[in-house]
């Protein structure tokens, strides 16, 4: 359970991609929601391909290829602040990353509340479930006050 808390609490890539569509790139309101709904969209698409390809799968292989994915969409984000992408418009840009990072954040995700589930005795689902999204949240919002609290840093 500390290690989902501590998985939790580090600023996502969309912490990032917001800083940095915020401070660098004139984004429009509306473009915001744009990658909101595209990212649930993406992690529904995830939930699917979960459901199709991965179930009955090694939970430890699934963990390990969604990691090294989402450590694939780190190295994008890179080379989008660093200029790669230049002639490209960066806003889609960050749409393709934040999706891929929502894909692979779902499919790493599902196996860990799966998990839980096993974990867990019989007919206590719920409240096991409850303290396991209270505490996704909370760690959340603590890694959302620790970039806040770091302030803001040039890109």
């Amino acid at each position: 359970m500390l290690f989902l808390i501590l998985r939790s609490l580090i600023p996502s890539t969309t912490t990032n991609i917001y800083a940095f569509l915020s401070y660098n790139v004139s984004v429009q309101p509306w473009q915001y929601n744009t990658l909101n709904i595209s990212t649930s969209v993406a992690s529904l698409l995830a939930s699917f391909l979960y459901h199709r390809f991965l179930v009955g799968k090694n939970l430890l292989v699934v963990v390990v290829a969604t990691t090294i994915a989402a450590c694939l969409t780190g190295i994008l984000q890179i080379y989008m602040v660093s200029g790669l992408f230049n002639g490209i418009t960066l806003f889609w840009v960050c749409i393709v990353i934040m999706d891929i990072n929502s894909i692979a954040s779902q499919m790493a995700f599902i196996p860990l509340l799966i998990l839980v589930s096993k974990a867990c005795p019989t007919g206590y689902e719920a409240s096991m479930w409850a303290i396991f999204f209270s505490l996704n949240d909370l760690a959340g919002s603590m890694g959302g006050k620790f970039v806040r609290v770091r302030g803001k840093r040039e890109l």
